[in-house]
């Protein structure tokens, strides 16, 4: 047993809430330091052996517990087929390693079932020509790479890397559990390098590759362009679908588009009905009997279901999300169900996205339409309490009656109202850390409240990227193969309407032998062009890698003009006034 372990705690619908102290008597300390909840810790232990690799099937083997994402290889005659790469290009070089502990075969082919770990393929190989390998992934992959690193890059690079525990230390209470993905200190081995996708597989496409048949499904798993990847001949199905070890796709707080849990249900009856033998999620271990993948795929099916169809008759009676949270409880037998274990994310968090993907944000309360700021909010509440240390008396009392929730809220209007006030700082940190320390929901839970804390003690700055977040940023060189038109068009959103707001111009894009764009800017606004425009006031010509260099704000656009890497023609004058307007400048570390 780990140090300060108790019994498990009661689950199901009348459990007291962890944020109301009903875990405060099932935390353990294991050997970093860390302080956990012990379920949590018993149901990310089970089972954990180290890195290994198993054979699902005569043919198939599954690379588990190097990486949080499986990496699957299926033998063909002369070669291998490889699903799922890693993050990061050592990821891949390391993969390989594993693989030829049972194979010397080369790498024929990759599959990539959705577009979080591409980043790993080019390390998968070692003496194979890039060109030579067929890439295969669902048609919308490739874009959704794209929006997830450059149109929403910042934002999920920084939450990603929340969500894995990347801001915390490696020993003591605050620490994660395990040691998170593999982080290298080689810049190549740290960065990102998917190789270009040379198939995009169409919905029932079905195709062999050095003797071995696959039909690809699409489905809806934690991303629009997930796939299945169905062996008949082998009596396996490869899939990133909402089959898990845990409970996890319905939501993530790292933000992401709206997980509809009909989808998520729509993909796990697919694999219900394809009844294969050996059924192999992309996260967890493989099911290599029908009774219990189909008991699996049916509990998670049942789960969702549940959750959406009470969200549902909830919504259409007239309650908030709050209300919607405080009454709808998965019956006991779905939540005390080992394989629905909720410790990636609170069914609470599932619930109000189902409410504000369908709903929006309205809730029918008038005042939430303008509602007043925090600040001033934090305000009137010190003026009310008989000023900040009544205040914060009231949210101490909170914390000693274990109503963390309660704590946390009240100081967040007062660190709002005076963000210098260091007692309310500690005070709101002292109230996350302990929902932290206490909650099931091990991952993005006890990672984001943990992470806030640490940043509202100044021990971290969670604005900033961590250098060991989840998904690496990709560099200038693999930005450079997409077509330098897309960094064009992700302008629009760099426009500062601050910066000229009176500009009124037109910027051609040239890139020789990779054709060209425009833009036209006019207060406020950037409006990208398929075409450059034929009157263009200005004119840029430069290739794609120093595009990318650009985009990633390695450069800065008068430097590259200056050098001769960017040839400008027409108002020369406006180089300067549109790198400023798009922020097309160095950035500092």
């Amino acid at each position: 047993m780990y140090a300060n372990e108790h019994p498990a705690a009661e689950t199901g619908s009348k459990a007291v809430p962890f944020y109301r102290g009903g875990q405060d008597h099932n935390k353990v300390t294991v050997p970093n330091g860390a302080i956990l909840n012990g379920d949590f810790v018993r149901h990310m232990m089970q089972g954990k052996r180290g890195v290994r690799a198993t054979m699902a099937r005569s043919g198939i083997h599954v690379i588990e517990g190097y990486h949080s994402v499986n990496c699957i290889v299926v033998e063909g005659d002369t070669g291998l087929i490889v699903i799922e790469t890693g993050t990061r290009f050592g990821h891949g070089r390391d993969f390989r390693k594993f693989i030829r502990g049972f194979s010397d075969k080369p790498v024929k082919a990759l599959v990539y079932s959705h577009h979080h770990y591409i980043g790993g393929a080019a390390g998968l190989l070692d003496g194979e020509s890039a060109a030579e390998v067929q890439v295969f992934a669902h048609p919308q992959t490739e874009q959704l790479a794209a929006t997830t690193g450059s149109l929403l890059g910042p934002m999920q690079l920084r939450r990603s890397g929340i969500q894995f525990g990347a801001y915390l230390p490696d020993t003591g209470p605050d620490a994660r559990l395990g040691r998170g993905d593999k982080h290298f200190d080689d810049p190549q081995m740290n960065a990102a390098a998917p190789l270009p996708v040379t198939h995009a597989v169409a919905d029932g496409e079905v195709v062999a590759v050095d003797g071995v048949v696959m039909r690809f499904h699409h489905i809806i798993g934690d991303t629009r362009d997930s796939l299945a990847i169905e062996f008949p001949e082998l009596d396996a199905v490869v899939a990133n679908s909402a089959l898990g070890p845990m409970a996890y796709p319905m939501y993530t707080l790292r933000g992401d588009f709206f997980r509809t849990p009909d989808e998520l249900i729509a993909a796990l009856d697919l694999l219900r009905r394809l009844d294969r033998t050996y059924v192999i999620p992309v996260h967890g271990s493989p099911y290599t009997d029908k009774a219990s993948a189909q008991a699996a795929l049916t509990a998670h099916r049942d789960a969702y279901a549940f959750i959406w169809n009470q969200s549902l008759r909830a919504i259409n009676r007239g309650m908030s999300p709050d209300e919607m949270v405080a009454s709808i409880q998965l019956p006991e037998h779905l939540a005390n169900d080992p394989v629905l274990y909720p410790g990636y994310v609170d069914w609470e968090y599932g619930i109000r996205g189902v409410y504000r993907g369908l709903v929006g944000w309205y809730n029918e309360d008038g005042a939430d339409l303008h509602p007043p700021s925090r600040a001033e909010m934090g305000d009137v509440l010190v003026e009310g309490f008989g000023g900040e240390e009544a205040l914060l008396s009231r949210a101490r009392q909170a914390m000693g009656e274990h109503k963390y929730n309660l704590a946390a809220s009240l100081m967040s209007y007062l660190v709002a109202a005076q963000p210098g006030s260091e007692a309310a700082r500690q005070l709101k940190a002292d109230a996350l850390r302990a929902m932290a320390q206490a909650t099931r929901t091990g991952i993005q839970t006890r990672h984001f409240l943990l992470t806030e804390a640490l940043h509202l003690e100044g021990k971290t700055d969670w604005h900033q990227p961590s250098p060991k977040s989840f998904f690496a940023a990709e560099g200038a060189e693999t930005l450079a193969q997409r077509a330098p038109q897309e960094l064009v068009k992700l302008l629009e959103q760099r426009l500062d309407p601050t910066v000229s707001p009176t500009l009124r111009t037109s910027v051609a894009f040239r890139f020789p032998g990779r054709g060209a764009c425009g833009l036209l800017l006019r207060p406020g606004i950037a409006e990208y062009r398929d075409e450059p425009p034929e009157d263009a006031a200005l004119e840029l010509s430069l290739d794609a890698l120093t595009m990318a260099r650009l985009s990633l704000g390695e450069t800065s656009l008068t430097g590259e003009v200056a050098s001769g890497a960017v040839r400008a023609r027409g108002n020369t004058d406006l180089v300067r006034v549109i790198e400023a307007a798009l922020a097309l400048v160095a950035r500092t570390a």
